[in-house]
């Protein structure tokens, strides 16, 4: 028992965790799409999904694109959830799928080629499911709502900004004096004026 006007020590039971929120945005990719049938990349926003085993890309952006069309091995199916409780959620086959590139909006990050499978209607112009995510050594964070590509650690949900700081941190300091940054230069200048007195003599 604690004693009137002492906190309680701190354990597991008293220690103070903030509510999980309700809901939170999805984890989208701002993308630039191309393709035979375009003549400016078409920017549109992907939904990044861990939770799907394909990718999918929704049929009128496949038009869109004019994007080659590939038969399926065997037909993928996959379960249709309806906004209609007292309705079962159907399954539908899908038989295609296309191959493309994506670059992020900044025109910084390139994936690998994807095969994405044809579906006639989705709730985002493409679904990026695992096989996005491993095939282009993708890692999402969701508390920082990150996507780091671990090849290059761009973060490709902000990928411009994250390839400036990833390139940053590459570059070593200069730990030079102002003093021996000037002889530096002094003996690059001399060494300038050498060479072209060398080629001179050549001539």
């Amino acid at each position: 028992m604690t004693p009137k006007g002492q906190k309680p020590a701190a354990g597991p039971r008293n220690t103070v965790v903030s509510e999980a929120p309700l809901r939170l945005p999805h984890l989208n990719l701002h993308a630039a799409l191309e393709g035979p049938a375009t003549t400016s990349p078409l920017l549109v926003s992907l939904l990044l999904d861990s939770g799907s085993h394909i990718v999918l890309i929704r049929d009128d952006l496949v038009v869109s694109l004019g994007l080659r069309r590939f038969r399926l091995p065997r037909p993928e199916l996959i379960g249709i959830a309806t906004t209609d409780s007292s309705s079962p959620s159907r399954t539908i086959a899908l038989h295609e799928f296309v191959k493309l590139r994506i670059t992020d909006h900044s025109n910084t990050w390139t994936s690998h080629t994807v095969q994405a499978i044809v579906a006639p209607s989705l709730c985002s112009p493409m679904i990026l499911g695992l096989p996005f995510l491993s095939h282009n050594n993708l890692s999402i964070n969701c508390a920082d709502r990150t996507c780091v590509d671990s090849s290059t650690g761009i973060d490709i949900l902000d990928a411009k900004a994250s390839a400036a700081r990833v390139l940053s941190s590459k570059t070593p300091p200069d730990n030079r004096s102002p003093k021996q940054k000037h002889i530096d230069i002094c003996k690059l200048r001399i060494a300038v004026i050498r060479s072209s007195e060398d080629i001179g003599k050549l001539e």
